[in-house]
């Protein structure tokens, strides 16, 4: 698939998750395409599970369920994402260069690491760098960009082109959705394009996600499980951390 059909499909599915039902010709007008493009964008994205051609059109398939503004998420902070918080940092060692996503579960580890001594923190999140600008023994790389204001955080060209001449030891990577056959989906096409750079500039990925993100599907397809080596959870059941395991990764349970 070439990466302008790649980008069209996602945009595609974006498209629909806002409107839930679409017939083809709505879809060739939207994206100036021909019929022929749209129903081939449809037969693939339907082989992948994210949508269902029905006569005439598409439905949205059922998946993870838009993410709230994270001024509400971080004003309920659940025990389950403090504990995530507190079991990831202490994967993050003195002398790492981290990264740290936007995200209230990502924010719950950068709570735990202002302790740490020659820490460097690389982040595109407003919130981490109110809070991790307070460490004096932390180096704290700050992404510019436009400040997507539901998640408080850095995107666009500008922070894009800030992380390809980064590198970072670790990744802690918070995400929407995750799925053994699909892997991890996102539900905002501009922070999964900073999260994929970082996928590629991060010798480790580690994803913090409560038991809430298993088994769903969000519209944006992120990256497949393989690029990941841990996930940090609240709970998960053992015949699927074996699933998981067999995938080649590590479930670590903070409990």
């Amino acid at each position: 698939m070439s990466r302008k059909a790649f980008i069209r499909q996602e945009a595609l599915v974006e498209y629909l998750n806002e409107h839930t039902e679409l017939s083809v010709e709505d879809l060739c007008t939207y994206f100036k395409v021909s019929e022929a493009t749209i129903r081939r964008d449809l037969a693939e994205l339907e082989e992948l599970k994210k949508v269902k051609r029905i006569i005439g059109g598409v439905q949205v398939l059922p998946s993870a369920a838009p993410e709230p503004p994270i001024e509400s998420r971080m004003g309920e902070v659940s025990y389950e994402k403090e504990i995530i918080g507190v079991a990831a940092a202490k994967l993050i060692q003195d002398g790492d260069t981290v990264f740290i996503s936007s995200g209230s579960t990502a924010y719950q580890t950068a709570r735990n690491i202002t302790k740490h001594e020659r820490l460097t923190v690389i982040t595109n999140s407003l919130p981490v760098i109110d809070l991790i600008s307070k460490c004096p023994k932390i180096t704290l790389i700050a992404l510019g960009g436009i400040l997507r204001q539901s998640e408080q955080s850095f995107v666009g060209p500008g922070a894009e082109q800030a992380l390809q001449g980064l590198r970072a030891d670790k990744a802690i990577l918070g995400v929407r959705a995750i799925h053994l056959e699909q892997g991890l989906t996102n539900d905002a096409l501009p922070e999964t394009q900073i999260d994929r750079l970082v996928i590629n500039i991060a010798s480790e990925v580690i994803v913090v996600s409560d038991h809430t993100k298993f088994d769903k599907i969000a519209p944006l397809f992120l990256a497949p499980l393989q690029s990941i080596s841990k996930i940090v959870t609240d709970d998960i059941e053992d015949i699927k951390a074996l699933a998981y395991k067999e995938q080649g990764i590590q479930i670590i349970r903070a409990i």
